[in-house]
């Protein structure tokens, strides 16, 4: 897509660290953490509900490599693999990736939240709404 950061990043191997037929690996380009590593699918795909099931099949296996490269290379002592699907969820382009961050104990980042209790009530209210869209799936 001519107006896509990661497109773009990725037709000219810009941080590509590897890649295949369907998909690069590379450097973020604000990273969060040193071996901040993007997975993205090579066809543009604005959010995850649009991208295919085999290719985020694959997208989710090189996330999964990807962590044993940082845990390597970095001596990192855990990842996190995140998703940001769409502007609420704090989606940076318009193109869906995996974000592999390698982590160390007191690296500074901070991606804890505060957990919200959930009275009965509404988490059976909850429950049920999650339920009745999720039957529609199929």
């Amino acid at each position: 897509m001519a107006d896509c950061v990661l497109c773009e990043l990725a037709e000219n191997k810009d941080g590509v660290v590897f890649e295949n037929d369907q998909l690069s690996l590379m450097l973020a380009p604000k990273p969060a953490a040193s071996g901040h590593l993007l997975v993205v699918p090579k066809t543009h795909y604005p959010i995850m509900e649009q991208v295919p099931t085999e290719i985020l099949a694959q997208l989710w296996t090189m996330a999964s490599k990807a962590t044993v490269g940082l845990f390597q290379a970095f001596q990192a002592g855990g990842t996190n693999v995140i998703v940001r699907n769409g502007p609420a969820a704090g989606q940076a382009w318009s193109h869906f990736a995996l974000e592999v961050i390698p982590r160390s104990q007191n690296d500074g980042l901070n991606l804890m939240w505060q957990p919200r209790q959930l009275g009965e009530e509404e988490m059976s209210a909850v429950e049920q709404r999650v339920k009745e869209e999720t039957a529609k799936l199929g």
